[in-house]
């Protein structure tokens, strides 16, 4: 995104890519509103934006997802963006137009690094995927915590990691740890502790990392750590089930298999991955678990961040 042009090249290239999808003419047009709110926002507040359009399945049904990525302060109070509670830019639509345009939306803010959101929408109605908010921010200009988000037809894939330490190394680490395990999941490797054991491999030398896999399935949540990135599910009542990590850290100190935890989840149930920075002791996600994914973590940074250290919680549901 580099000027207006961009941002009406973008739009082209999104309607070709829907129709492709088989897209109705209205929601390609709808597409194409949504990708210029997503480009204006790029040029206005941030810097190096870029957009991507592909063609995915699920179910045998296909549609569009578009991807804008960014590097810049990160979107301030995305919850509140997305309710239309700020003024929109690009076409007028806001990015609570481009919400109600589309059939899912994910959020990924680090503060001072960069924002990401990506949108889905199908051509027909589609089994729904749980939709995911990832919100950051760091004690140097690099946070040492990051977070992975991948899905294939069925699944829904999280990983979050603490990197030892804060900084660039500390973000080193984690940035390898996450290639690690994302890699062996997309070529196959489904056990969760298989995943962990190629990372800590790939640590070693390194100051380690702290790390947690989920994958999501239809009514299952399977949950592996070691470290100290906890794990939980909320469910729809408010009721907490947790799924501790091993202690160690990957890369320096595996005293041990790490246990897999399967847990059952009913719909609009939140599963929560937090590092260390984030606080336990006050936890709004019960009190405010009818809430989107994005704001149950715009509430959990703004009341459980730790001032004096990397934090960064995901939130699917």
């Amino acid at each position: 995104m580099r000027d207006r042009s961009s941002v009406a090249e973008a739009r082209e290239r999104v309607r070709a890519c829907a129709r492709e999808a088989g897209l109705e003419p209205a929601d390609v047009e709808r597409m194409a509103v949504a990708v210029s709110e997503l480009g204006q926002n790029q040029l206005d507040h941030a810097r190096l934006g870029t957009i991507a359009c592909t063609g995915v399945v699920r179910g045998g049904v296909t549609g569009l997802e578009i991807r804008a990525v960014d590097r810049g302060p990160g979107l301030i109070a995305p919850a509140t963006a997305i309710a239309s509670m700020l003024p929109p830019k690009g076409l007028g639509v806001g990015l609570a137009g481009v919400r109600r345009a589309v059939d899912e939306l994910d959020v990924d803010v680090r503060t001072g690094e960069s924002t990401t959101i990506v949108i889905r929408k199908f051509r027909a109605a589609v089994a729904r995927q749980p939709e995911v908010a990832v919100l950051g921010r760091g004690v140097a200009d690099v946070s040492g915590d990051t977070a992975a988000v991948w899905r294939d037809d069925a699944t829904l894939w999280v990983a979050v990691v603490d990197g030892a330490g804060h900084g660039v190394e500390a973000r080193e680490a984690a940035d390898r740890c996450l290639h690690t395990v994302q890699q062996a999941a997309q070529a196959g490797e489904e056990d969760l502790r298989a995943l962990l054991d190629a990372a800590h491999r790939a640590l070693r030398r390194s100051r380690g990392a702290a790390c947690t896999v989920a994958r999501w399935t239809a009514d299952r949540v399977v949950v592996c750590g070691v470290g100290n990135v906890a794990a939980r599910v909320v469910d729809p009542a408010g009721g907490v089930r947790a799924a501790a990590p091993l202690a160690g850290m990957l890369g320096v100190r595996l005293p041990g298999h790490p246990r897999t935890h399967e847990l059952r989840v009913a719909p609009r149930s939140a599963l929560v991955l937090a590092t260390d920075g984030v606080s336990a002791r006050r936890d709004p996600v019960p009190e405010q678990v009818g809430r989107s994914a994005v704001h149950l973590a715009e509430l959990t940074m703004a009341r459980c961040a730790k001032d004096h250290d990397d934090a960064l919680v995901l939130i699917a549901r």
